[in-house]
């Protein structure tokens, strides 16, 4: 029970963590072509 909790609770960090790293990729993709021209 405490282990399904545990992963559980780690796999809602590794989303979390996954959707900011996401965020930032993209931001650097559509950052990247304006600062180019």
């Amino acid at each position: 029970m405490v282990d399904s909790l545990y992963l559980l609770f780690l796999n809602r960090q590794w989303n979390l963590f996954f959707q900011i790293f996401q965020f930032f990729l993209l931001n650097e993709n559509i950052s990247k072509p304006k600062s180019a021209k």
